[in-house]
């Protein structure tokens, strides 16, 4: 052997064993868990799940004073600067730094008491929109704005700067069927467009699918809902489509619709008979995206609990996952094949996260309040 294969080997051999000494970095998922005071307050707190080993921590719980009615809703990864997580809650939007445990104030969205609720809007409970290349965050407010019918707003999380992209107006007379509301759900962004839906308005005053440009101009009406897509929720995106869900007329059964901005309507993907529709101020429903044309959505209704319910959008097959009734779900992330559940036992007033696979779901921990302390009990 040479000198010079000898020294190859050599440094080939140091080099397989320093990579194989590097610590790997364990990849961290994050879950809002809900659960009961005595008293009957209602307490969400921020959990991180290691996937590898199943360890779940607490990394933060919102104050006690939490208004039970106003969903706390969260985007993952959308600081641009950190990992962080964003919250909108009670009239204001803050950041989570998962090393710093603590919460940091980004924006003040005034409440109805106060004056300036008519310049911003109330009631910002729609999930957060996060755009990595123009560094912006998205959302809506239910109510208020210089029309009083509700807002589209972005905010920059570097600056804390808001700017209202769209203020709708409140239709006073009731026969102009002027869009105004927007729906509780997140919006959604297509090329360089954000779609969204009201709940009120439109031809048939049942709601719109709308959208506008980044910048706020460019808004346009797409598509009104006919009276029996009533009471829509937020927008997804996939591609170059769109998918939603809204009541049919007397019913509590949702469905799932899919619309394309090129086409003239919306298309029926699948009637969700397995569970009614969420409308007493329940968390949104999640959508999640785990293969093509396959989505994952959790929601239900407090009587009935919830279901984790698999849709294939070209069959309109459904597939439940696992059936959490009478329990709520709160939240759920898709990890390497396993979707990492967590939720509300309403009759045990505690939380709880569960790991969910093809073919078995295992519950991993219980969330209680105990003495003003939020603790995570593993389940051994």
């Amino acid at each position: 052997m040479s000198l010079r294969t000898f020294l190859c080997t050599v440094l080939a051999m140091l080099s397989v064993q320093l990579v194989a000494s590097q610590p790997v970095t364990p990849p961290f998922q994050y879950l809002i868990s809900m659960m009961a005071t005595p008293s009957g307050d209602t307490i969400y707190s921020v959990l991180q799940v290691d996937t590898h080993s199943n360890k779940i921590k607490i990394l933060i719980s919102l104050p006690e004073d939490t208004v039970p009615s106003v969903a706390t809703a969260w985007d993952r990864g959308a600081d641009f600067t950190t990992q962080s997580l964003v919250s909108v809650r009670n009239g204001s939007i803050e950041r989570v730094v998962p090393d710093d445990h603590a919460l940091y104030p980004l924006k003040y969205i005034t409440c109805p008491k106060n004056k300036d609720y008519k310049a911003t809007g109330f009631a910002p409970s729609s999930p957060l929109l996060a755009n990595t290349t123009t560094n912006r965050l998205y959302g809506t407010c239910q109510g208020g704005g210089p029309g009083g019918g509700g807002t589209v707003y972005a905010l920059n999380p570097v600056t804390n700067g808001l700017t209202v992209l769209h203020a709708f107006i409140k239709d006073k007379s009731r026969k102009a069927n002027v869009p105004a509301y927007p729906a509780s759900g997140p919006l959604a962004l297509l090329g360089n467009r954000l779609y969204g839906i009201t709940i009120n308005g439109g031809q048939h005053s049942a709601g719109v699918i709308y959208s506008l440009r980044e910048d706020g101009t460019g808004f346009k009406v797409n598509y009104s809902l006919a009276n029996k897509q009533r009471l829509p929720i937020g927008l997804y995106a996939s591609k170059s489509r769109l998918y939603g869900l809204y009541l049919t007329a007397h019913r509590y059964d949702p469905v799932l619709f899919c619309y394309s901005p090129s086409s003239q309507g919306i298309r029926t993907v699948s009637k969700l008979d397995h569970f009614g529709m969420d409308s007493m101020g329940q968390p949104t429903p999640r959508f999640l995206e785990v293969a093509p044309h396959t989505l994952v959505i959790l929601a239900g209704t407090l009587r009935k609990g919830h279901l984790l319910l698999q849709v294939d959008t070209c069959t309109g097959k459904q597939t439940v996952l696992h059936d959490f009734r009478p329990r709520w779900l709160t939240d759920v992330v898709c990890d390497s094949g396993s979707y990492y559940v967590s939720g509300y036992n309403p009759f045990k007033q505690r939380g709880f996260v569960y790991r969910v696979t093809a073919n078995t779901c295992t519950k991993l921990a219980t969330v209680l309040y105990i003495h003003h302390t939020v603790k995570v009990i593993p389940v051994k």
